[in-house]
């Protein structure tokens, strides 16, 4: 998939490691998660693709250990 079809990628890494800063890895965290990937991708075949984009982001920024990816 390309970056094409998720144009906000940079800034969805900036709006979760201002929510990283803010709230750590809490549950305000993961509700901002959920919010930034409902607003990229409100639903259909690209919310998993985009669900795993937006963890492997988490997983860089050391949020998490290791990112559980859906099967695509």
């Amino acid at each position: 998939m390309s970056q094409t079809m998720f144009p906000h990628i940079a800034e969805s890494r900036m709006v979760l490691a201002a929510n990283f800063r803010k709230y750590g890895n809490g549950p305000d965290f993961w509700d901002a998660y959920q919010r930034l990937l409902d607003a990229m991708v409100p639903g259909g075949e690209f919310k998993a693709e985009m669900a795993n984009r937006l963890a492997l982001l988490a997983q860089e920024m050391g949020v998490l250990e290791t990112a559980q990816l859906v099967q695509v």
